[in-house]
């Protein structure tokens, strides 16, 4: 079988729902899903705990990971994890196994940082050894990894519209005012793991971009991503 290797750049480091519980899957209704984690997550859960700066932060959670007043709380989708200031920064501590720290505009977790957007999606995972997998829109993605990290999973859309769509198309001035047209919105797709950036562009055929290159989907061939962990300090 053919895999397809994508070698993280490591140049930059100084410089990334409903209710109740969400499980393996992000889906649109009527849609086929966008995200699926069941290839990582056995006996525990994804959680929605709140919504930090605007983001929508699901953390995955086992009864073991929790108090039973917080087990009691998740259940009934009363659970919201709330920060505490540690000098500027704010932390919110989930449970037992999940910190996430909010500094200079951007969320901080497992050595990976991620600048909150609109319509965004932050999801924590448990610490685990070796590599981590999971799927989205269907194609597998393979995180390469040869020692304990915590994995985290960052996904947002961007509005694009026919009017920003050529940035460098110059933009005239109707003769005279006339009624308001409704503009076609397309929804693109950020995925970011760490440094890793993953963008589906749906002006073009929704073409998709790992680190700004040109990359071709295949449901059947896994794209594995390695040298990310190594930002996991």
């Amino acid at each position: 079988m053919k895999r397809t290797t994508i070698q993280v750049a490591l140049a930059c480091l100084a410089l990334a729902m409903g209710c109740g519980c969400v499980r393996e899957t992000v889906s649109s209704v009527n849609r086929p899903k966008i995200l699926d984690f069941s290839d990582s997550i056995a006996s525990t859960g994804l959680w929605p705990v709140g919504f930090p700066h605007g983001i929508n932060l699901i953390a995955e959670l086992g009864d073991e990971d929790l108090t039973r007043n917080e087990r009691e709380r998740l259940h009934r989708d009363l659970y919201r994890a709330q920060p505490y200031r540690d000098g500027r920064a704010e932390v919110w501590k989930i449970g037992r196994p999940h910190e996430l720290v909010y500094s200079n505009g951007r969320f901080q977790v497992g050595g990976f940082n991620y600048t909150p957007r609109k319509r965004s999606k932050l999801f924590l995972f448990k610490e685990r050894s070796g590599d981590f997998s999971f799927r989205f829109h269907n194609q597998k993605i393979i995180v390469k990894a040869g020692r304990s990290w915590k994995p985290s999973v960052f996904y947002s859309t961007v509005e694009l519209s026919p009017q920003n769509s050529d940035p460098g198309a110059q933009r005239t001035r109707p003769a005279r005012r006339s009624r308001v047209r409704k503009q076609t919105i397309w929804m693109g797709e950020i995925l970011q793991i760490g440094q890793t950036v993953i963008r589906i562009d749906p002006r073009h055929g929704g073409s998709w971009t790992v680190n700004d290159r040109n990359y071709r989907p295949y449901a059947e061939r896994p794209l594995i991503l390695e040298g990310i962990v190594r930002f996991a300090e």
